[in-house]
């Protein structure tokens, strides 16, 4: 009896030292029971995050409406308009294709209108000035009237604008009594005058004659290849951007990267 009571009490030991070894080793202590780890000691607490709303999307921002014409030219019919060359005649008031001859083209749509072609017709080649010696000239039909600014302004008209080509009248050639300036004289820099008066300096290198007509409002002119419109106060209305332009007082047929396109110029008056 007294021998079962001590085994008893001998495994009672026992398995009261077991079970604080086994405690140790899951607290990390220096048991050396490595347990399997359960899946409830991989999980992290749970955090609470806090509520969540959908997010508003911003409304898009209206875009300004871009220019198409970095200019703020106004086009009636874009560059599209495949002809070589359009002349505008002032004293027939008409647009025609090459020349004063070709066919007359529609102000709204730039084509050929169907009509009979005006043929062309002889007209003066301008005013000339030699700003050295104050002296102007007339240039009509292959002569050159040369007379001081006093007399000239005196005898002819001036009136509305006028492209001048400067000149240097020394250089003159003559037959038979007539003189007239020799080609070399013409220096190919023109100025704008208005009414007898000058506008701007000698600043371009070309000019349309055709264009220029006494209530025109502005003035085709060249410069370095390029083509503008130039007012009775000299400012520029439209800038030398153009390979050619050519106007009344309402349209313009420019020609931009090789094609013409018609300008709105009615706001220039």
């Amino acid at each position: 009896m007294k021998r079962i009571g001590k085994l008893c009490w001998v495994t009672a030991l026992c398995l009261v030292l077991t079970g604080v070894m086994l405690t140790g080793c899951r607290a990390g202590g220096d048991g050396f029971f490595n347990g399997p780890i359960q899946d409830s000691d991989l999980y992290e607490p749970e955090l609470e995050l806090p509520e969540t709303t959908e997010a508003e999307e911003p409304e898009p921002e209206e875009e300004e409406a871009e220019d198409t014409d970095p200019y703020g030219l106004v086009w009636l019919v874009q560059p599209t308009l495949e002809y070589d060359h359009v002349v505008y005649c002032a004293y027939c008031d008409f647009f025609a294709v090459d020349d004063h001859s070709g066919s007359p083209l529609d102000r709204e749509t730039g084509e050929p209108s169907g009509e009979d072609p005006f043929w062309g017709h002889g007209g003066h080649g301008g005013l000339a000035y030699d700003p050295e010696r104050d002296v102007f000239g007339w240039l009509d039909l292959g002569e050159t009237v040369l007379l001081s600014s006093d007399e000239f302004l005196a005898q002819y008209s001036t009136t509305g604008l006028q492209a001048v080509v400067q000149v240097d009248s020394s250089m003159r050639e003559g037959f038979e009594g007539v003189e007239w300036l020799a080609p070399e004289a013409f220096m190919d820099r023109y100025a704008v005058m208005y009414n007898g008066v000058f506008v701007t300096d000698f600043l371009f290198d070309d000019r349309d004659l055709m264009s220029a007509h006494a209530g025109n409002d502005a003035i085709s002119m060249g410069k370095e290849g390029r083509w503008g419109l130039i007012d009775r106060q000299g400012n520029m209305v439209i800038p030398f951007i153009f390979e050619h332009i050519v106007h009344d007082n309402n349209v313009a047929f420019a020609r931009y990267d090789g094609k013409y396109g018609i300008l709105d110029i009615r706001a220039l008056g």
